[in-house]
């Protein structure tokens, strides 16, 4: 049954492969032409202005369906994702999708599992996609007092219904980062127990030892892990929505794909993906820069924040940092057109927390300098201090 299992899966593939190689031989010369060119062209300016180009671009040529499988980027992405790694990874253990959010929704589809493992304060999309799936979620609620760290015994926490585990490192919001022996421990017990473990990665890019805490890199030693990454966050992409599921299980990444809509990943996403990743020297320059400027500019906001402006900051990783203040803080920063993330308390940090952005020092000091000016000034018909 399982040799007849891999034959169908054998014959399914390359008849997938022969069925784009037919599509890309439709597409004409000239559109062939134009994208080559706009990929050129884009090459010239710097990395961000490159897939700026690279998208607008791509809606000009826009007239025809984007390619299903992703071929491009997909090659691209393997030779990226090797070089930052030291590990190989080849084009077929990459899943692009319409960001980060629909590959949650399909693996949930896909594994349908009985019992999902969720953190809490954890990223909320995790359990809304495992619900919708008909899935029983059990939250991992995480210790305050110890940092948000990650419960080091995950026997304590998987059941015997457990299906799949999600994760997200670092997490989203306490900003907590594991180190890859914490994740190679919940990794291991996992696969014993034959749990599928989805590592979250969407923010480890931000963090200068990257290379030491990715589960890219024991892929072929736990089958059972998917890494969850995205353009999103790292490269500003947002609006274009585009991330990508990496495992070395094949089949499970194709089962995941059958849930997903054809043509789901747009032309202009594509081709500033490709041109993101595209000069991997450049593009690593790119990171470095980032790097920086979010170290120091997360510095600059905890310790301003830490002085009166809120009531705890705890210690961030990302591009993000969590802090305690009054409860009214988010409705008076929109009234001065500033957006932060609240919670409520079934979110975990509860009603009082809050999640900024690390932005560039001009926003940032705007946020310092609107919280200083309602530090001393009183609600409307309330008579108090806002701190």
């Amino acid at each position: 049954l399982l040799d007849r299992r891999e034959e169908d899966h054998a014959a399914l593939k390359k008849q997938r492969v022969a069925d784009i190689e037919a599509y890309l031989k439709d597409i004409d010369d000239k559109h062939k032409a134009d994208k080559l060119a706009a990929l050129a062209k884009a090459g010239e300016g710097n990395l961000v202005d490159a897939a700026i180009e690279a998208a607008q671009a791509g809606a000009a040529v826009s007239g025809r369906y984007p390619d299903p499988e992703c071929l491009a980027l997909r090659e691209k992405l393997a030779v990226w994702l090797t070089g930052r790694t030291g590990e190989t990874v080849e084009p077929d253990m990459i899943l692009p999708g319409n960001g980060a959010a629909e590959l949650i929704y399909a693996l949930c589809a896909a594994v349908r599992p009985r019992e999902v493992l969720v953190l809490r304060p954890g990223f909320t999309e995790y359990a809304r996609a495992a619900q919708i799936g008909g899935s029983r979620v059990r939250f991992i609620e995480l210790d305050e007092a110890a940092g948000y760290a990650l419960p080091s015994q995950p026997e304590d926490w998987i059941g015997p219904d457990t299906d799949a585990v999600f994760l997200c490192n670092p997490n989203n919001p306490t900003g907590y980062a594991c180190s890859g022996e914490e994740m190679r421990n919940w990794a291991g017990v996992c696969h014993a127990k034959g749990v599928r473990l989805i590592v979250d990665e969407c923010f480890l890019p931000f963090l200068e030892d990257e290379k030491e805490r990715t589960m890219l890199r024991s892929l072929r030693q736990f089958p059972n892990v998917l890494v969850l990454r995205a353009f999103t966050k790292i490269f500003s992409m947002a609006g274009l929505r585009l991330g990508y599921a990496v495992s070395d299980d094949v089949e499970f990444l194709e089962g995941i794909r059958e849930r997903m809509q054809p043509w789901n990943v747009s032309i202009p996403a594509q081709m500033a993906g490709e041109a993101a990743i595209g000069r991997p020297d450049e593009a690593a320059a790119y990171l470095d820069a980032t790097r920086k400027l979010v170290r120091t500019e997360r510095a600059y906001l905890k310790e301003e924040l830490e002085r009166g402006l809120a009531a705890k900051v705890y210690p961030g990783t990302a591009n993000f940092l969590l802090f305690r203040a009054p409860a009214d803080l988010r409705k008076r920063l929109i009234r001065e057109g500033i957006l932060i993330r609240s919670f409520t308390n079934a979110e975990g940090p509860g009603a009082g927390c809050f999640r900024i952005g690390i932005r560039k020092h001009i926003d940032n000091q705007r946020l310092i300098d609107v919280m200083t000016e309602l530090r001393a000034t009183k609600e409307p018909g309330s008579g108090s201090m806002l701190f």
